[in-house]
């Protein structure tokens, strides 16, 4: 106890160095937690990328169609075009199309847990009364569209419950949906809830037909997202009777092609599109655009952990310093201590919790502003491994300053001590 007083004292004699430490380790703190973020997100990403795709090659169809031939296919308005179009692509035997979108649900009395709403934004977390002839408060909430024919490439894994079936594809007053892992024991199979279809602007009925198995992922175009928050919904069929632009054009916004042979497809694709008038269209890679989320995150995190540390070496430098000088300013006190029965160890000890205490208030705070205050902001990649990384890392620094003034007390010598004090 007495060991740990003089360390506090210690402190309260320098509180201006005190202050600048702590300052700067929760700094270095804050970086440090971003880089950690960034490196387990990079790692994460191509853990699951590993299996996404089957070895199959996926490619995004991205609509590349100029400002002013968009503004004339809008205003045509020709449905008839744009539903030959969506049928080509779906009924094609030279390659697969299918859809799916990473989008949001409007369901009425939903959980109020935060980590399942599409947007953290109090005022865009529910919509009240959102058509004149549907009435009540409905939760925003993540979902993953999805239609039969990523179904059939990509099935589902559940832990309980069924998958999607044929006739879950057609539109119905009653919509099947699988929840994500993450609401087990929140919902269970054969829950209902009242929803409002923004796509035909109708409320409907859904109910819970299965929960998925841990460790399943989607590619969106902010990378690779797992589906443990999702509300899985089926993608209706699009016939030429329930047709209508939003629905179409909502099919297409997600529409992914596999073939093997992309020159050929792509050219087939123009070729139609352009005999209806239609979008200009190109194919992009799935797993380049995938590298290319991986290449940065990269950069991101060689960056970060090396501007963190960086950092925590002139603080372990200053540290160090600032303890070797204060051995040799109170080498006269430290010689009386041990002739009063202190040993070295104790001495050695003083500094040890003097550099617990800075360090540890320091990365306490930065942790506290970086983890704490941001763990539940949406697209932040935060988890509890990262509070085990920093308690490592925090012994290592501990120990690397430790060291050196260590080993500097270990050499004092009461004889010498005395010498000094009597000349």
């Amino acid at each position: 106890m007495n060991n740990i007083r003089y360390s506090i004292n210690e402190i309260i004699r320098k509180p201006i160095i005190c202050l600048m430490i702590v300052g700067q380790v929760l700094i270095g703190t804050m970086i440090l937690i971003e880089a950690l973020s960034t490196t387990l997100e990079t790692l994460d990403t191509i853990n699951k990328t590993k299996n996404l795709f089957n070895n199959k090659e996926v490619y995004r169809l991205v609509d590349n169609t100029n400002a002013n031939k968009m503004m004339e296919i809008y205003s045509n308005k020709n449905i008839d075009n744009t539903y030959k179009l969506y049928s080509f692509l779906k009924n094609n035997k030279k390659f697969i199309s299918l859809s799916a979108q990473d989008s949001n649900m409007l369901i009425e009395n939903f959980t109020e847990n935060e980590e399942f709403y599409y947007s953290m934004k109090e005022e865009e977390k529910y919509y009240i009364d959102p058509i004149e002839n549907v009435k009540g408060k409905f939760s925003n909430i993540k979902s993953y569209y999805i239609d039969s024919g990523y179904l059939n490439e990509f099935p589902l894994s559940l832990e309980e419950g069924r998958t999607f079936k044929n006739e879950d594809f057609e539109e119905k007053n009653m919509t099947p949906i699988i929840l994500g892992s993450k609401y087990k024991n929140i919902y269970k199979i054969g829950d209902e809830f009242r929803y409002f279809d923004y796509l035909s602007l109708k409320e409907r009925k859904a109910k819970v037909i299965g929960i998925l198995s841990e460790n399943s992922y989607f590619f969106s175009s902010v990378g690779v997202v797992d589906l443990e928050d999702r509300v899985i919904c089926p993608m209706s069929n699009i016939t030429l009777e329930n047709a209508t632009l939003d629905k179409i054009q909502y099919w297409f916004t997600g529409c992914m092609v596999i073939t093997n042979n992309k020159k050929d497809a792509i050219t087939d694709i123009r070729s139609e599109s352009s005999k209806l008038k239609l979008n200009d269209f190109k194919l992009s890679s799935c797993k380049e655009q995938i590298n290319i989320v991986i290449n940065e995150l990269s950069k991101s995190f060689k960056a970060s952990i090396t501007l963190s540390g960086v950092i925590f070496l002139f603080i372990s430098i200053g540290i160090i310093t600032v303890q070797l000088n204060s051995i040799k300013e109170r080498e006269e006190e430290h010689g009386i201590h041990l002739l009063s029965g202190a040993s070295k160890g104790d001495i050695a000890k003083r500094y040890i919790y003097s550099t617990v205490i800075q360090i540890g208030v320091g990365m306490l705070l930065g942790t506290y502003f970086q983890y704490f205050k941001n763990r539940d902001t949406y697209g932040l990649y935060y988890d509890n491994r990262i509070l085990i990384i920093l308690i490592i890392v925090f012994c290592c620094i501990v120990l690397i300053i430790a060291y050196i003034p260590y080993r500097k007390i270990k050499k004092l010598e009461i004889n010498t001590i005395l010498r000094r004090l009597s000349e």
